[in-house]
Order: structure tokens, then C-alpha cells, then sequence
């Protein structure tokens, strides 16, 4: 058995990411009038793994791609170390786990925001946009605020608060992945990924950040 197993499969899911989407999901849950310690709990174990899920679908389809680049060549997938059909056996059980406990404790609406967060992030900007155009950060990065929409919606129908709470997410996210990408631009440069950074000026991606941040104020 392979003793590395379960830190291989623990770094695909991008724990950090994760939790920040619980975080935001459940005070969405919190400020919709939840009180349940089961809603809530049903909400944070269901949304974490269509997350991680999503993230590991995301390290799967980018395996080969991330060989290319010198922050990402020794993650477990494209430096060889995790069989990609074990990784993606494992991303369809997260997804089959996490929707099958949010149908089983949560309203109907709230599994459908966690799923359409998961095809955004791994349809729309994985698969769709990433390596087209440098829009894929902003259009996918609609994936974070599902999560918002998704805990209020456990509670109760959605309102106005919960949609501008998630336009909030929406419009930080870019600021977050340019500033990212501006450092390692000459690696997304080397394998075509044109995020912005790639195919802009600094100033300009300067402003766009600047505005990105502003606009959440």
C-alpha cells in the first residue's frame, strides 16, 4: 500500500480553498436565520466535498499541462506519483458523497448551487476558458460564490443580501488569482495560458486589480 496515498489525495483538494468556500457558506446559512446543528452540519460536509471535488477534477484535467510549469511540476499527478485514474476515481466519489448527503439533508435548491459552483469551476473555467482567454479568472471565478448562494438557500429561498453577499466573492476573486498570476506570469506565458497578466501591460493589470478590490469596498 502506498503509505503517500493519503496526502497525495489530501493536496488535490486544495484544503485551504475548501475551507474558505465553508467558511463563507455558512455564515451565508448563519445570516439566512439557520439554527440547525444538523443543517449546518450537513451544509459544511456536503458543500466541502463538491469542492474538493471540483479541485480535484481541476488537478486532473491540468496534470499535464502543470508538468510544464515549475511551481506545479512536483504536485503528485504530473510528477507521476498519483495514478490519474486513482485521482479521478476519487473526485467522482467526493461529487457522488457530497450530493447524495445534500439531497438527503438540505432543500433541493441549495444542492443545485453547490452543483452549478462545481460546473463552473470545472466546465466553465477549467475545461472552457483557462487556456482560451483571460476571462476565464473572472467568468469562472463566479464558482466562489455559490457557496453563498448555496448556505442561504439551505435556510430559506434567496433574497437580495445573499446575491449582493455573492457579487462581493465575485468581483474579489480576480483581484486574488491576478495578483497570483502577475508573480508566475512567465510560467502561464511558457504554456499559453493567457490570464491576464500574460496578455496585458503591468500597469493595466494593476488597475484591474485596483478595481477588482475597489469595487468590493
Amino acid at each position: 500500500m502506498d503509505t503517500e496515498l493519503p496526502a497525495h489525495l489530501w493536496s488535490l483538494v486544495k484544503p485551504r480553498i475548501v475551507t474558505l468556500l465553508c467558511v463563507t457558506g455558512a455564515f451565508s446559512l448563519l445570516a439566512a436565520g439557520g439554527t440547525s446543528a444538523i443543517t449546518l452540519a450537513g451544509f459544511v460536509v456536503a458543500g466541502a466535498c463538491v469542492a474538493a471535488s471540483a479541485a480535484a477534477w481541476n488537478c486532473w484535467y491540468d496534470r499535464k499541462l502543470d508538468q510544464h510549469m515549475e511551481r506545479t511540476a512536483d504536485r503528485p499527478l504530473p510528477s507521476g506519483r498519483l495514478d490519474h485514474r486513482v485521482a479521478a476515481a476519487f473526485a467522482t466519489a467526493l461529487l457522488l458523497v457530497g450530493t447524495a448527503l445534500g439531497l438527503a439533508l438540505l432543500p433541493l435548491r441549495s444542492v443545485v448551487y453547490m452543483l452549478l459552483g462545481f460546473a463552473s469551476y470545472v466546465g466553465l473555467y477549467t475545461v472552457a476558458l483557462k487556456r482560451r482567454h483571460w476571462l476565464g479568472v473572472v467568468l469562472g471565478g463566479s464558482a466562489g460564490s455559490f457557496p453563498v448562494l448555496a448556505g442561504w438557500s439551505a435556510v430559506r429561498p434567496l433574497t437580495v443580501e445573499p446575491v449582493l453577499m455573492a457579487l462581493v466573492v465575485f468581483a474579489w476573486t480576480p483581484a486574488h488569482a491576478w495578483a497570483l498570476a502577475y508573480v508566475y506570469r512567465d510560467e502561464f506565458a511558457s504554456v499559453d495560458i493567457p490570464t491576464l497578466p500574460v496578455v496585458v501591460s503591468t500597469a493595466t493589470v494593476q488597475r484591474g486589480i485596483q478595481y477588482a478590490v475597489w469595487s468590493t469596498v
